[in-house]
């Protein structure tokens, strides 16, 4: 756990696929999710906690070739110690075309 704070798991959920469950580092098979271009997905965060966090929140870094082209944070809120807690992001379609082809999270 570190700073109170523990990840369980980082599962995908599209509408055709249902949830999908991305191996944490260490865990054997820990290759890259590929989904199609244009698919609806939300991610969900699944976590415990050892102590209260106020304002914890989640950041993501879209990159190209090692460039960064974007940053979105999104606060999830404060939340006790314990869990497991299951906070699930916004829906979002990913993109499609081949002006994104070879873009990665």
């Amino acid at each position: 756990m570190v700073n109170g704070f523990e990840r369980e798991a980082v599962s995908p959920h599209t509408e055709g696929l249902g949830r999908l469950d991305v191996p944490l580092r260490g865990a054997e098979g820990g290759g890259p999710l590929v989904l199609p271009e244009g698919t609806v997905v939300s991610v969900g965060l699944t976590f415990r906690l050892g102590r209260e966090i106020d304002g914890l929140a989640f950041e993501e870094v879209r990159a190209r070739n090692g460039t960064v082209l974007s940053t979105a944070r999104t606060v999830l809120g404060g939340f006790r110690p314990g869990g497991s807690y299951e906070v699930r992001l916004p829906t979002e379609r990913l993109p499609m075309g081949q002006a994104y082809r070879g873009c990665t999270r």
